[in-house]
């Protein structure tokens, strides 16, 4: 899948919520085939702005908002079936 990228922070949740090694290596297995977008200085600053301005009023959380940061900062289309937390 040479379109799709997914944030370093979506496979570390997903990794988290893995509930035993069977799980997580059908994960990782999955993962193989998709490229991975780091964050940088420019997604972290972004994200620090996204707290400031969404946190209190939003509940934002830290992944989601270096998440939604990413796609912000490289401008790319952000697929997610969480719709709530991404308006």
């Amino acid at each position: 899948m040479d379109n799709v990228l997914i944030s370093s922070i979506s496979i570390i949740e997903l990794l988290k919520g893995s509930e035993n090694k069977k799980q997580q290596s059908i994960l990782i297995r999955n993962l193989e085939s998709v490229s991975v977008l780091d964050f940088d200085e420019r997604v972290s600053i972004r994200s620090i702005e996204l707290i400031k301005n969404y946190h209190l009023s939003h509940n934002l959380h830290l992944a989601g908002s270096i998440i939604a940061a990413s796609s912000l900062v490289f401008d790319i289309e952000l697929f997610t079936y969480n719709l709530k937390d991404f308006k």
